[in-house]
């Protein structure tokens, strides 16, 4: 499992307390300035800007974009951990996965920090049993992209390099698939051009 790298911990509501751990996390800042204001949540990080799906022919990996995040996930391995790093020659987890949705697959995104993608709206939260190559392993503290064969692609901690290792649970992570509005359509023809040349 990997080091933690910061803490934080905030109020959810009378008796529950919420910890959140991070690196450079922006969201805590806006978390607990909600909380301080009165804007308390009621249920966990995930909500409220998180909407779940069946899966389908909707989904970014049935189109084959799945593999494109995969290509740029592998094309990855062997570099080192550094932390609050972003490539191209180190990374952090969300260094890693910031770098190969931005630099790989042309989403017009900034730099996210780990907890960033376990709310952003530009995912949408699918169930475990759907995971598909190319969605994104979220805990609070870490992610990684999943390959299939319950296997991920992560920069995990110092001392490591960038690899594919079994997703571990528990924790339980949340799976998140990137939605096909974010990813351009020239990204998408390719992946699906690719994917007809295969299958």
């Amino acid at each position: 499992m990997p080091g933690v790298d910061g803490v934080a911990v905030g109020v959810v509501g009378v008796g529950a307390f919420l910890l959140w751990t991070g690196v450079k996390n922006v969201g805590i800042v806006d978390g607990l300035r909600d909380i301080t204001s009165g804007r308390v949540p009621t249920e966990g990080p995930q909500t409220p800007a998180v909407p779940t799906t069946s899966g389908g022919s909707s989904s970014v990996g049935a189109n084959g974009f799945g593999a494109v995040i995969v290509a740029g996930a592998r094309a990855q391995i062997g570099k080192p951990y550094k932390w609050a790093k972003a490539g191209p020659d180190s990374f952090d987890c969300s260094g890693l996965v910031s770098y190969v949705l931005i630099n790989n697959c042309g989403l017009k995104i900034r730099r996210m920090y780990t907890a960033e993608f376990y709310v952003w709206s530009g995912a949408t939260t699918v169930a475990r049993s759907e995971i598909q190559p190319g969605d994104l392993v979220c805990w609070p503290s870490h992610i990684g992209i999943a390959v299939g064969g319950d296997q991920m692609i992560n920069a995990a901690h110092s001392g490591t390099l960038v690899r594919e290792q079994k997703i571990w649970s528990p924790p339980v992570p949340i799976i998140r698939r990137v939605n096909p509005g974010e990813v351009p359509v020239s990204v998408v023809k390719q992946a699906q051009a690719q994917l007809a040349r295969v299958g």
